[in-house]
């Protein structure tokens, strides 16, 4: 199809700029899809860009809290994203609704977390010693072998998210509760 160009208001001669294509609007499952895909790569500025205007400034809001946790501890946002990578496994998403301006889209497989252990030691070691536990090597080492053995096989994931369509766009409207259980893991 055919655009006519825009104009763009300015204080110099009027510029004309042909308008981009735009992409057309994702579906729901597309959205949930590009969503855990920023989880995965833990790109959380990416995955906060697919949530809708309620629920953004809170997701913002969490992580915000989360990295400043850390900083208090010692520990920064690069130490800590080094120190893991988030696992998704066998990955299904499933539209189970959509009204007006609601959509649910069930997401299932297995998530699971594995950490590089050195930099996972380190991590530990800061985090132990700012709570005012001094933990020997052999102690530490446990810990992260515990802590490989339990995370990387992973929980089962099966969460049903919300999405609110917005300006046309769908985005998530959803707390992601799911993310909580990763680390909510009981020990052996």
């Amino acid at each position: 199809p055919t655009t006519t160009p825009t104009t763009i208001p300015s204080t110099t001669p009027t510029a004309t700029v042909a308008p981009q294509p735009q992409p057309a609007a994702a579906e729901p499952v597309v959205v949930v899809g590009n969503v855990v895909g920023a989880i995965e790569a833990l790109d959380t500025e990416q995955a906060v860009a697919f949530f809708c205007a309620q629920r953004e400034p809170e997701m913002r809001a969490m992580l915000d809290n989360a990295f400043a946790e850390l900083a208090a501890m010692g520990l920064s946002q690069d130490q800590l994203m080094q120190s893991f990578a988030i696992d998704l496994q066998d990955l299904q998403f499933q539209e189970l609704s959509r009204e007006g301006n609601e959509a649910i889209v069930r997401v299932a497989g297995t998530m699971g977390l594995d950490f590089e252990a050195g930099v996972l030691k380190e991590v530990l070691k800061t985090v132990t010693g700012a709570s005012g536990q001094e933990l020997s090597d052999q102690e530490l080492d446990f810990m992260v072998t515990m802590a490989n053995l339990i995370l990387a096989r992973g929980v089962p994931l099966d969460a049903d998210i919300t999405l609110a369509q917005e300006a046309g766009q769908w985005l998530v409207c959803d707390d992601l509760d799911f993310l909580q259980d990763l680390f909510q893991l009981p020990l052996p």
